[in-house]
């Protein structure tokens, strides 16, 4: 019997998972050496599939992330299943918060943090029989 393997993952949120802000950023003419600073977008906010926590975790891999424009809904293509875990495949998405590499616009101090959006088992669809 061959198991339907899920190609795709729409995550819709209420807030926006995908954030940018504006950050200073440093640049330098070539020619004269002038340097000056304007402000530019940095990724504040991220979506990313978390690191596999064993070799044998049988997690899928994410192949893309696409996101729209407000940044509420994110689409993970997905790829097939890694390793040789005994249970279903694993997807484990993750939501993380980026620091300034300045150090400009956050407080002494602050780490980037990684947190759990989406943990399922996706060993079959729902909507398939199981015999």
């Amino acid at each position: 019997m061959h198991v339907a393997h899920p190609v795709a993952m729409l995550i819709d949120a209420p807030e926006p998972v995908w954030r940018t802000r504006q950050a200073p950023a440093q640049y330098q003419d070539p020619a004269t050496g002038t340097v000056w600073w304007e402000l530019a977008g940095q990724d504040w906010l991220t979506v990313a599939q978390a690191p596999a926590s064993a070799p044998d975790a049988g997690a899928i891999a994410v192949t893309s992330v696409i996101r729209n424009t407000a940044g509420t809904r994110v689409l993970c293509l997905l790829g097939p299943a890694s390793g040789s875990g005994t249970g279903p495949p694993e997807l484990h998405i993750t939501l993380n918060r980026n620091v300034d590499p300045t150090g400009l616009l956050d407080p002494p101090g602050t780490s980037a943090t990684q947190d759990t959006l989406v943990q399922v088992q996706v060993g079959r669809a729902p909507w398939e029989e199981t015999s």
